[in-house]
């Protein structure tokens, strides 16, 4: 078994649903784990305070790019005595980092997705969820292994977490609604409003609701007096432990959505118009988009472009080629949404089929066995390292120092 490892993490949904369960299931085998946050235009800003919980974590970052491919608080870690890394693991953000920073530790790379990325091919290890994503690696000339979706796992430990408490919902007899305003600030404030006002016209339209709303383990304290004063009842609990429960979800596009696939929860999907100001770019539009005035342009143009070229954004209908959960991208308002919720809740068959179609598809792309995802990876790891399979793509770099 190797002892230790770097793990770099870049935004709020890859630390919290796909690292969280990979660092839990390297410190149950005893694996030394140092956690670089990258830099990302995605993040939360709290990223470091919810690594708070995991003893003997030691993290750093984020920095800017020089400071992450110099790696000097790593160096000076390992010259204060903490084991250098034997691997290392990288979840999401662009792989270019991942491998200068392997060149400069001289140890292999590990990566996991649910797409392609540029430079995967150089990585030793490249893993994924699902059979149902190999074609579009396969067409990049890369060849993943399949390890299962670490989200699943992640939805685990939550529920783990939660033994023993109180249930968020509180009226038997509504509707129980889930709402997801996402992990970005700037994406919550914008919707708050917002869905304050869905919830309305669908209490108009459907009866007495119970609504949770699903804040991310990265809000600040304060945003839950706020969603609190919208009338929202804001929760901190994971979604593995509301979710199931839940006869509807209002959500957008991401990783949550295969918390959906995964408890078999129906949704609708919604990229209003109006967020799209607010929405963070990758790479070069993320920094045009952030440039006075013709930034908002120039990310509401990227993001409408997006819309059309995708022919589907959640995760369940990208893996299924067809919609199992509505989306409604463009010009939607408050009233729209309440709308279609409502249409959707009176339609109880419509509910239903959702649910067996969400169920039949994660039956069907799950990886057969008991392991999880984490499980699987980290054997994988260790099978490799053992074989010194990992160690061929790196023979052109100086032996590491022990």
């Amino acid at each position: 078994m190797f002892r230790s490892a770097l793990l770099l993490v870049n935004g709020p949904g890859e630390l919290w649903g796909w690292a969280r369960p990979l660092l839990v299931e390297l410190q149950r085998r005893k694996v030394h784990v140092a956690v670089r946050l990258l830099p990302c235009q995605f993040a939360s800003g709290r990223e470091r305070a919810a690594l708070e919980n995991f003893p003997g974590l030691h993290v750093t970052g984020p920095g800017g790019v020089l400071a992450t491919l110099l790696a000097r608080e790593e160096h000076t870690a390992v010259s204060a005595g903490m084991p250098p890394p034997e691997v290392l693991y990288q979840m999401g953000g662009d792989l270019w980092m991942g491998r200068a920073l392997a060149k400069r530790f001289h140890v292999p790379l590990v990566t996991y997705a649910y797409a392609p990325k540029k430079s995967m091919r150089d990585c030793a290890l490249a893993c994924t969820a699902f059979a149902e994503m190999l074609p579009a690696f396969h067409r990049a000339g890369i060849s993943p292994r399949l390890v299962g979706d670490l989200v699943k796992d992640a939805l685990r430990l939550d529920l783990d977490v939660a033994q023993g408490t109180v249930s968020p919902w509180r009226r038997g007899s509504a509707f129980r609604i889930v709402l997801f305003p996402g992990s970005r600030p700037a994406i919550r404030n914008a919707a708050r409003t917002f869905l304050r006002r869905t919830v309305e016209h669908l209490e108009r339209r459907a009866g007495p609701l119970d609504v949770v709303t699903l804040l991310s383990p990265f809000a600040e304290g304060e945003e839950f007096a706020a969603w609190e004063n919208e009338g929202l009842s804001p929760v901190a609990a994971g979604a593995g432990t509301v979710l199931p429960e839940a006869h509807l979800a209002l959500t957008q596009p991401g990783t949550n959505t295969m918390e959906l696939l995964h408890t078999g929860t129906p949704a609708l999907v919604a990229v209003p118009e109006e967020f799209f100001s607010v929405v963070p770019l990758a790479g070069v539009a993320g920094l045009l988009g952030r440039t006075p005035f013709v930034g908002k342009i120039l990310r509401k143009h990227a993001l409408s472009r997006l819309a059309k070229a995708l022919p589907f954004l959640a995760w369940p209908n990208r893996l299924a080629g067809r919609e199992i959960l509505p989306e409604l991208i463009g010009a939607v308002t408050p009233e729209r949404l309440g709308e279609a919720a409502a249409s959707l809740l009176e339609d109880r068959a419509r509910l239903g089929t959702i649910r067996e179609e969400l169920c039949a598809l994660e039956g069907r792309c799950d990886v057969p066995g008991e392991r999880g995802a984490a499980v699987r990876l980290v054997d994988l790891t260790e099978e490799l390292l053992s074989r010194g399979t990992l160690r061929e793509r790196t023979t052109n770099l100086p032996q590491r120092q022990e």
